[in-house]
């Protein structure tokens, strides 16, 4: 529920993004695996076309949950970081900290959205 109470709008209302803290799975006593729907709920948002899921794993990874509900194929911003999944669901794992791997990603679909194609940004 606290995942759900404040999630992020970015890029002018397009882009949700929520974080799952590795304290709040500990103290709920959750597997981050059981949070990964969560996501879908972003894209129930007026406005919402891509939806972010952030969940922070020990030793200082990532897990990147993404979904679109339009065009935006979130599968190949997955696919950069060594993911997989297809047009509007997909999931990558990200050797950053929960910060920085928001950072990465929505930098990356901010580009895109402004008509940079992905495959340019990480060169």
């Amino acid at each position: 529920r606290s995942v759900l109470k404040n999630p992020k709008i970015l890029a002018q209302g397009r882009i949700c993004a929520m974080t799952v803290k590795q304290k709040l799975l500990q103290k709920l006593g959750v597997d981050p695996q059981e949070v990964e729907g969560l996501v879908n709920y972003s894209l129930f948002l007026k406005g919402v076309q891509i939806g972010l899921l952030f969940t922070e794993r020990k030793g200082g990874e990532t897990k990147v949950n993404l979904r679109s509900q339009n065009d935006f194929d979130v599968g190949r911003v997955a696919r950069i970081f060594g993911g997989g999944g297809h047009r509007n669901a997909a999931g990558c794992t990200l050797n950053h900290s929960l910060e920085e791997a928001k950072d990465i990603i929505v930098e990356l679909i901010q580009r895109d959205l402004e008509n940079e194609p992905v495959r340019n940004l990480t060169s």
